[in-house]
């Protein structure tokens, strides 16, 4: 199962993978929406774990613009933003799960078991 962790910040990617490592997932990272696009057109992505704050275009874009390159895949937002308006959003456009930034690794890898059913 393949699933791509869009984050600028190489610091919680590496977070990131480090917490997913027991559940044996084919991890792709991207530092921004334009280095992600590419990889959502070539793989079957199951899994989005996206931050919101991004280079260029943001999450909440992405989500907008791109809803038929991320069709089939299940979206993990993870942001510092908590703004509930922000959140709403997020789930209006297609987002299972909203995370706070800093995560708990428990509360990330149980949503992503959930998700997945795995």
């Amino acid at each position: 199962m393949k699933i791509l962790i869009i984050e600028d910040s190489s610091f919680q990617r590496a977070l990131i993978k480090d917490a997913l490592k027991s559940l044996e997932l084919e991890i792709l990272e991207a530092s921004s929406i334009e280095e992600a696009l590419p990889i959502l057109s070539s793989n079957n992505i199951l899994l989005l774990l996206l931050d919101l704050l991004l280079p260029q275009m943001d999450g909440i874009e992405f989500l907008k613009n791109y809803k038929d390159l991320i069709k089939g895949a299940q979206v993990i937002v993870m942001t510092a933003d908590i703004q509930e308006s922000t959140q709403k959003e997020c789930y209006e456009l297609g987002a299972k799960i909203f995370i706070n930034k800093p995560f708990k690794k428990e509360e990330l890898i149980i949503n992503i078991k959930n998700l997945l059913n795995i």
